[in-house]
């Protein structure tokens, strides 16, 4: 078998997406059993952070959308989905108070750690 070098290539950028992506599935597996047997606020955090990642992105996005008008669609689906996610994962739980203000709570902070790097790097 003779493999393109040009078609499929690993380079140090590539590599660092893979471990974060590794890390995040333990995260978000950690997160999902603590929400499913965890009590307290803890539990609310947890069910709520993997929907927090995805509308905090989203709405990094459209915050700086002057820099992003070439994915209005990916933006808009991004901001979806953890909307879509987060009405799944609480089904009729939606709108108690812990969990709209843990979500909202994980929403800023993670607008605030897209944010940041942004600042303090430039």
């Amino acid at each position: 078998m003779i493999v393109n070098q040009h078609a499929f290539f690993m380079d140090v950028w590539m590599v660092k997406w893979i471990v974060m992506a590794f890390l995040a599935g333990f995260i978000f597996g950690y997160g999902a059993w603590i929400a499913r047997h965890g009590k307290g606020l803890v539990k609310y955090i947890r069910l709520n952070l993997m929907p927090a990642v995805f509308f905090s992105e989203g709405m990094y996005k459209v915050i700086h959308i002057q820099d992003y008008m070439h994915m209005k669609g990916g933006i808009a689906m991004t901001v979806c989905i953890g909307i879509l996610l987060y009405a799944m994962m609480n089904r009729r739980k939606s709108f108690r108070w812990r969990n709209l203000v843990s979500f909202l709570g994980l929403s800023v902070l993670g607008i605030l750690g897209f944010t940041v790097p942004g600042i303090i790097l430039d």
